[in-house]
């Protein structure tokens, strides 16, 4: 059982420089990715977006892509650009009004900032290379920390499943013991009135009859054993069952709702409430599973 929030980075070296590769993801229905890599890159998105989708399935997964530049390797402009370049600028001054000294250094540096830059070719074949052995050494990290986190979640919806087991077991007991219980007091009633003999024991054995069919939780509690076992059986599971268990959920609670609503005792309708505060607890748990 995997969590769908992670994380894994990896460096890698290439001709064309450095760059840290980074996957994070969080929670979502379905699996939707947002892929950030450098412009000269872009043509490698559709295959990043395919390695992703071979191995995550939910989740809102984000790529990025981030190239190293150092300080050393930032052009620094030559003289005689930024000598042509103020004096273009003057003249576009002198045109418009404005004074030759208004064209500063720090003005033209910022305008060089908006120059188309040179055109470098990267030998993609080379970068994919590259990227591949990145992305493998990311992508590992990134499930370790999702299985790492879906062991705790597993750890803590197992101590949930083994706290309604011992409800259910509760539960059983006092089910049994209503109709007996019902028909004592039923007994006591009808000995207030004057109706005693055969007819007396039929009205009882009627009403105690009438009473456990419309409280019988036998089903019911059948259904959510057969519901946690199948339930535990998914949780071993390596594959994507997060919807899958969210559906479970959803019928366990409707099993200890009707209990709770069935039910005409006190000591029953608060074992089922039980239950399903332990449903709940689960169901907030898988929230987060793949």
């Amino acid at each position: 059982m995997k969590s769908m929030t992670g994380y894994g980075s990896a460096a890698l070296v290439t001709s064309e420089g450095s760059y840290l590769l980074e996957i994070h993801a969080v929670n979502r229905k379905n699996l939707d990715m947002s892929i950030f890599v450098p412009r000269d890159l872009l043509a490698l998105d559709a295959l990043l977006r395919k390695w992703i989708g071979s191995c995550v399935q939910r989740g809102q997964v984000t790529l990025k892509l981030t190239k190293d530049v150092k300080t050393h390797e930032a052009a620094i402009p030559e003289s005689a650009l930024l000598s042509s370049f103020k004096q273009e600028w003057e003249e576009v001054a002198c045109k418009l009004g404005y004074a030759k000294e208004d064209v500063t250094l720090s003005f033209l540096v910022a305008q060089l900032e908006h120059l188309p830059s040179k055109t470098c070719h990267i030998d993609l074949e080379k970068m994919t290379e590259a990227l591949d052995t990145a992305f493998q050494k990311a992508i590992r990290a990134f499930l370790e920390m999702r299985e790492q986190e879906g062991e705790q979640i597993a750890h803590e919806v197992t101590k949930s499943l083994d706290k309604i087991k011992s409800l259910m077991s509760s539960l059983g007991d006092y089910a049994q013991g209503v109709a007996e219980e019902y028909r004592q007091k039923l007994e006591a009633k009808f000995k207030e009135f004057t109706v005693t003999n055969d007819e007396l024991k039929e009205k009882i054995a009627r009403e105690v009859v009438l009473y456990v069919d419309r409280g019988d939780i036998t089903e019911e509690l059948g259904r959510l054993s057969a519901h946690i076992k199948s339930f535990e059986e998914k949780m071993r599971s390596h594959e994507a069952i997060g919807k899958l268990l969210d559906f479970m959920v959803i019928e366990m609670h409707r099993e200890a709702n009707t209990m709770g609503a069935k039910s005409q005792s006190l000591s029953v309708t608060t074992l089922a409430l039980a239950i399903k505060s332990e449903v709940e607890k689960i169901r907030e748990q898988i929230q987060n599973i793949e």
